[in-house]
């Protein structure tokens, strides 16, 4: 991920690339939500790893091998196109690849179904921002939103509702806001913050309650909640000092909400007190390539890590432990975001 400040924000990931002419851009629709778009993706049948990767070589089409639909799976988005990786866990083994969703991607985020979100931009001049999902061990998405002048950016799924949240920036307006999808689809309510200027990402905890980060007055972090049930944010104190360029994934872990921080190679584990957000604890990965950067995802007591030690492959830490990676797991390209997806047994 690499960080651009060029007066908007630092936008982040494949997106910078996109927004270079974003200030200037012409004004667009405000964002809109719009479901059932014709899905542009296509999945082979059966194939063998070896076949299924020199297809994809060939023509460029999505695939996945059989035996996906019954693993765990690690989704990572490409940090130079439009692929997105699918491996399966914990082998590392590359089971399929989806081509041919947002040519410009932003990140990753998965619901509680193990559905996979990828949000992202049409291309790089459209100004037609996309979300695609997917289901688990899938090629084509289940539904593709529809996000007219708008740069969606980070995602989160609510496991109380289903909801779909994610941070966005309008082209035309210049503002930066969250939209909330109910059961991740249809048209958004949206939601913005007095005191933040530009939305970076965002995360539910296990109560339903939405908190996101982003950039104000000054360098710092700005850090708020939007309650379960509330319609206006709660800016909160945050105890520790992260610059806005590298601030990165809110998560739950199960215990506590978490923030990502580049410059530290951290994850700070949060305790909210009214309009305070205390650090309670830091897991801080060594060997972590954060020259790079890249969204973090917590699975369980696993954190997965794009870049890992260095560039295109994917980092495993002991979680909420600290030290050295476990294992890494190579990618076909440098990545931006992973998401994880367990199987969804009966």
């Amino acid at each position: 991920m690499k960080s651009l400040d060029f007066g908007c924000w630092a936008l982040t990931g494949c997106l910078a690339v996109a927004i270079l002419a974003g200030c200037g851009a012409v004004p667009l629709s405000p964002s809109k939500g719009q479901d059932d778009m014709p899905p542009p993706i296509g999945a082979p049948g059966p194939m063998t790893q070896s076949s299924a990767t020199a297809a994809h070589a060939d023509r460029g089409a999505s695939w996945m091998l059989p035996e996906a639909k019954n693993e765990d799976l690690i989704y990572a988005d490409s940090s130079s196109g439009a692929d997105t990786y699918v491996f399966s866990s914990p082998s590392g083994k590359l089971v399929g690849t989806i081509v041919g969703g947002a040519q410009v991607q932003g990140s990753l985020c998965a619901d509680a179904h193990g559905h996979i979100f990828v949000t992202g931009l049409q291309n790089e001049g459209s100004g037609l921002g996309l979300i695609y999902e997917y289901a688990h061990g899938k090629t084509e998405p289940v539904r593709v939103l529809q996000e007219p002048g708008v740069i969606p950016d980070g995602c989160a799924s609510d496991p109380t509702t289903g909801d779909l949240a994610v941070s966005a920036w309008n082209w035309a307006s210049g503002v930066s806001g969250v939209n909330i999808y109910r059961k991740a689809r249809g048209v958004p309510s949206y939601y913005e913050d007095d005191e933040i200027i530009d939305y970076a990402f965002c995360g539910y905890d296990d109560k339903g309650s939405l908190f996101i980060n982003g950039q104000g007055s000054g360098s710092a972090m700005y850090f708020a909640e939007l309650p379960k049930g509330s319609s206006s944010f709660t800016n909160l104190r945050f105890s520790k000092y992260v610059d806005f360029f590298d601030m990165g994934q809110i998560q739950w872990d199960g215990s506590h909400i978490t923030v990502e921080d580049f410059s530290t190679h951290a994850i700070y584990r949060v305790r909210v007190s009214g309009s305070n957000a205390n650090v309670a604890g830091i897991t801080r990965l060594k060997k972590w390539d954060a020259s790079q950067l890249g969204l973090s995802w917590i699975a369980g007591d696993t954190v997965l890590v794009p870049t890992g030690v260095q560039d295109s492959e994917i980092g495993l830490w002991k979680y909420p432990g600290r030290g050295e990676p476990t294992r890494t797991i190579g990618t076909p390209g440098s990545v931006f975001s992973v998401a994880f997806s367990p199987t969804q047994r009966r």
